[in-house]
């Protein structure tokens, strides 16, 4: 893929996208597409899908083109700049429903109500999900007031892996759950989008669950 493409010397939209059609091999990037589907992945966050964010911003950025955020379907040139205009982006991220439920849930496990397919995973690490580890997460580890003192030291012993796995960042983030705050509370608190804290939970649990798999 030719660093050429994004000509700066071409200011308007047309002269962008006529030199865009030149250069671009279209074959060679359907292929690519066509592969990581085939793998039944998504393009997000590979190769291919930066580059073609790339070529889309090259085009919105053309000089006789209005804002990216006053034209009809608006964007963001990178997570800085959606930050910068948090208030009018916050809302706009596409979430499935289903995520937002789960991820707006509070106290999914109660002190009084702890599942007990959780705690026989619990003191068998290698069996919990990406999933509990986001419920444990997202209700702040709340369950130490349990008088089960074997209890309170998996749950602590928990606790110490997914902090250990963490960056600074991450660290931050986790703590601000307690079992009563929402998501979005946080990303308000945070003033972030949703789908950025979506993100670090997706990542630290992916991590987590790495380290459970192979502890080193």
């Amino acid at each position: 893929m030719n660093n050429k493409l994004f000509d700066k010397e071409k200011k308007t939209f047309y002269d962008r996208s006529k030199h865009i059609d030149r250069i671009i091999n279209e074959e060679t990037l359907n292929n690519e597409i066509r592969g990581v589907i085939s793998k039944n992945g998504t393009i997000e966050e590979t190769n291919t899908g930066n580059y073609l964010d790339r070529i889309a911003n090259y085009l919105l950025e053309s000089k006789d083109l209005p804002s990216g955020r006053k034209v009809e379907y608006g964007y963001y040139r990178s997570e800085r700049d959606y930050r910068s205009n948090f208030t009018t982006g916050r809302n706009t991220v596409p979430i499935s429903s289903e995520i937002i439920e789960q991820l707006n849930e509070i106290s999914v496990n109660t002190n009084k109500h702890i599942n007990k397919e959780f705690i026989k995973r619990l003191f068998n690490p290698q069996s919990l999900s990406e999933d509990d580890i986001r419920r444990f997460i997202i209700n702040g580890c709340n369950y130490t007031q349990t008088d089960l003192e074997e209890l309170r030291g998996a749950i602590s012993w928990l606790w110490d892996v997914i902090i250990n796995e963490c960056t600074g960042r991450e660290k931050e983030v986790i703590k601000m759950f307690d079992g009563d705050i929402t998501v979005r509370e946080i990303a308000e608190k945070s003033e972030t989008t949703f789908q950025n804290i979506y993100k670090i939970l997706k990542n630290i649990c992916k991590k987590t669950k790495k380290w459970l798999n192979n502890p080193e």
